[in-house]
């Protein structure tokens, strides 16, 4: 978190000198590394050679302590003039040095641990400024093509996520897309999911079970449709809940084992579509047709269908993840191709 906050206030005190000149900054970038380079010209190598000389102990601790800074230093100026080209692996040299001066000042130099603490920080790092924990476990492992680092990597760089989470820090390039006037949400151009609404993106062919219905009796109409979610709703069409396929089919499971016995044949027959709902105990999320897609697109976490519902209750459509992507795709190459005639027009 600290680490991002400096590259940001770096890359805004750049910009606020030349906010129109970008020239200027890749110039003054420029020299500034030179500067670095200079200063600490005796231990300029690639990153992953440094790394390499860092974790097997070539150097002294004071020596990794003034490279850690002069790393820091040296990222904030790339990203703030240059961009983001060779960004990785200065990263994961930076991890490796700040695991290096916390296995010496901190943990008193384990026996036999540098290795494992900076490859470690390295991924811990790397995965939370990138926010890719995954990626920069993988990249780790192809590195030592030892499978015994994937665990305290993983571990390490999810652990770091949370924290960066926690602190209500952005990972970098989350940032630097805002900055560009590209904001996210969930992977997602929140621009355009903010101009679809979610009648555009619900589907209407579905079927609906009324509550007082036997469950023996709705076999049929659910065979019949194509999603396995069924709206559950009242005489009047409000809204009561919920049911899927393979619970209904389980309960169906149960009623044919029942009808094997005369005597409880017919008590299968009067359980009803409400008596299901009281007994599943999950609680599922409703949203209006006129919400948009960057409102309702955090309630996928658990299911991936929500029923949507006009002002009065009554259920008009349900939202899938599968139909808001495609929605989403569609709004995306529309407003892509606007932008195109726009700049061919421009042009001409």
């Amino acid at each position: 978190a600290l680490l991002i906050h400096f590259v940001r206030y770096a890359q805004i005190s750049l910009k606020s000198l030349f906010p129109t000149q970008v020239w200027m900054r890749i110039l003054v970038g420029s020299v500034l590394l030179s500067v670095i380079f200079l200063i600490d010209r005796p231990h300029r190598a690639s990153s992953f050679n440094l790394l390499e000389q860092v974790l097997w102990l070539k150097y002294a601790p004071s020596e990794v302590l003034l490279l850690l800074v002069t790393q820091v230093i040296a990222i904030a100026v790339l990203l703030s003039s240059l961009g983001t080209m060779g960004l990785l692996w200065p990263l994961f040299s930076l991890g490796g040095l700040l695991g290096f001066c916390i296995h010496h000042w901190v943990l008193k130099d384990l026996t036999d641990f540098s290795v494992i603490a900076g490859l470690t920080a390295s991924a811990a790092l790397c995965g939370s400024f990138l926010g890719v924990p995954f990626a920069a476990t993988v990249v780790i492992y192809e590195m030592t093509q030892n499978i015994e680092m994937i665990f305290p990597c993983l571990m390490a760089a999810m652990i770091a996520q949370y924290c960066r989470k926690g602190l209500r820090t952005r990972t970098w390039i989350d940032q630097d897309l805002r900055d560009r006037g590209l904001t996210l949400r969930s992977g997602r151009s929140l621009r355009v999911l903010e101009s679809i609404a979610v009648k555009k993106a619900m589907v209407t062919d579905f079927e609906v079970i009324f509550e007082k219905e036997a469950v023996a009796e709705v076999k049929e109409k659910i065979l019949n449709s194509k999603y396995p979610f069924f709206p559950v709703v009242n005489a009047q069409g409000v809204f009561k809940g919920l049911l899927t396929l393979d619970k209904i089919e389980a309960q169906w499971e149960i009623q044919g084992e029942k009808a094997a016995v005369p005597s409880r044949h017919f008590l299968s027959h009067l359980l009803e579509v409400k008596d299901l709902l009281y007994r599943d105990q999950s609680k599922y999320l409703s949203i209006r047709e006129n919400d948009r897609l960057s409102e309702v697109i955090d309630k996928f976490s658990e299911i991936p269908c929500l029923p949507v519902l006009r002002e009065d209750g009554n259920v008009v459509g349900l939202l899938f993840v599968a139909s808001m992507r495609f929605a989403y795709d569609q709004e995306a190459e529309r407003s892509s191709f606007t932008f195109l005639r726009d700049v061919d027009s421009l042009i001409r």
